[in-house]
């Protein structure tokens, strides 16, 4: 998986649910695309290591029915993400 597919997923598959790409390598960059999924609610982006803390925040944002998030192993996010996480 590819930031290229991760745009053609949120493109072609809008009613996408849940989605998870561990330890693909993909960036924030393809990432921000999922921000189109209005109906996602399980985003899985263990092991991601090019993602940065506006990437996820994005998401947050506009990912309303987003119930579950895992970002184990992302070193770059921090607690300031953390902290905006639980505020949203």
């Amino acid at each position: 998986v590819t930031d290229q597919s991760m745009r053609a997923a949120a493109e072609h598959c809008p009613e996408l649910q849940f989605v998870g790409f561990m330890g693909c390598p993909v960036t924030s960059q393809g990432v921000i695309h999922l921000t189109a999924l209005q109906n996602l609610s399980v985003l899985d982006l263990r092991h991601i290591s090019e993602l940065n803390n506006e990437t996820v925040m994005e998401v947050v944002r506009k990912c309303r029915k987003l119930s579950s998030l895992n970002l184990c192993l992302n070193w770059s996010i921090n607690d300031r993400l953390v902290k905006f996480i639980c505020k949203a």
